[in-house]
């Protein structure tokens, strides 16, 4: 029936916006609802492995060309691999 809301569904535990808010600022509510981190953010330099399997216009490669125009261990890794740096 359109309208009507399952007992035990997902959306009984879902919090309103303000609710949810609210608990941002609580630090166990934080410590359990981390977001993960992205591989861009894990190093400082470009991974090897990822450039030498990635398409030249992958979202990795244009990540890391404006770093790699200044960073001189990234920029030979691009040019190693072939890549186009800024």
């Amino acid at each position: 029936m359109v309208g009507t809301k399952q007992a035990d569904g997902p959306e009984d535990k879902r919090l309103p916006l303000d609710q949810l808010v609210e608990r941002l600022e609580d630090p166990s509510f934080q410590s359990g609802h981390q977001r993960s981190v992205g591989l861009r953010e894990t190093s400082v330099h470009a991974n090897p492995l990822m450039l030498a399997s990635a398409d030249p216009h992958s979202a990795y490669v244009e990540a890391w060309r404006s770093h790699a125009a200044r960073c001189p261990a990234c920029h030979q890794l691009f040019e190693y691999f072939g890549l186009e740096v800024e």
